[in-house]
C-alpha cells in the first residue's frame, strides 16, 4: 500500500521514543538529507515511528453531505408546490435518499484515521515527485 503525502497537507506523527503526536502543515520535503518541514521544524524521516493519516477529502466531505441529506427533502417539496403547482407531499423515495445522504455523513465523520506504524510492513522515505 502506498500512501502519499504532498506539501499543503496537514500530517499528525509520532516520533520514536516520544507519546506525544505531531501535527502540522507539510511545508517542504529534502530528500537528499531524507527531512521533511513540518510547520518550519525539520524532521528526519527516520526519527518517525507512527503516521497518522487522514486525507483533507474526509475532512469536509461529511458536511457537504449532511447538508445535502437535510436540505434534499425541503427543495423536492419546494419544486412541487411552487414550480410543479401541485399539491406539495413528502416523498417517501426522496426521504430514503436523505436518510442514506445523512447516515453516509455521519459514517464519514466517526471513521478512525489510517494509522502508519513505520517498520517492516510500511515504510517511509522522502522522494521529490
Amino acid at each position: 500500500m502506498k500512501e502519499e503525502f504532498f506539501i499543503d497537507d496537514v500530517i499528525a506523527f509520532k516520533l520514536k521514543g516520544d507519546k506525544d503526536i505531531y501535527t502540522g502543515k507539510l511545508n517542504a520535503v529534502k530528500a537528499e538529507s531524507n527531512e521533511i518541514v513540518v510547520e518550519q521544524a525539520k524532521v528526519d524521516v527516520s526519527e518517525i515511528e507512527v503516521i497518522y493519516s487522514q486525507k483533507s477529502f474526509n475532512k469536509n466531505f461529511h458536511y457537504k453531505l449532511l447538508t445535502a441529506g437535510v436540505l434534499l427533502p425541503f427543495l423536492d417539496r419546494f419544486n412541487e408546490t411552487v414550480i410543479n403547482d401541485q399539491k406539495g407531499t413528502w416523498n417517501p423515495g426522496v426521504l430514503i435518499a436523505s436518510g442514506v445522504l445523512i447516515s453516509t455523513a455521519f459514517a464519514i465523520k466517526y471513521l478512525k484515521k489510517r494509522k502508519y506504524k513505520i517498520g517492516k510492513r510500511f515504510k517511509l522515505s522522502a522522494n521529490y515527485f
